[in-house]
């Protein structure tokens, strides 16, 4: 079985896997240019991934899901995260203008 976490747009994303039942670490994976990670080889079962944003993004998604692994099929979680940006407003002051 195959599980597939897509983080977006952002690479560098990590994910782990853990089962549901014992909390027990499975794997960890990051993502690459293209979001993507995968867990190959899985159990049918309950499993939960956790995805840490890399430097520079927020999560726009939980950062925790459970998943059901099926015999046969392929398992998809999606995480959402955005790129951190700053925006520098000037402040302008309430002084009368003839005071400048």
């Amino acid at each position: 079985m195959r599980l597939y976490a897509a983080g977006g747009s952002s690479a560098s994303a990590s994910h782990k896997l853990r089962h549901v039942s014992s909390d027990e670490p499975i794997a960890s994976c990051t993502t690459d240019e293209t979001g993507l990670c995968v867990f190959s080889d899985l159990a049918p079962g309950e499993y939960i991934v956790d995805v840490t944003s890399p430097a520079g993004y927020w999560a726009t998604t939980g950062s925790s899901f459970e998943v059901t692994v099926v015999a046969g099929e392929v398992s998809t979680v999606h995480f959402g995260a955005v790129a951190q940006y700053r925006l520098f407003l000037p402040y302008l002051c309430n002084w009368p203008v003839s005071e400048w």
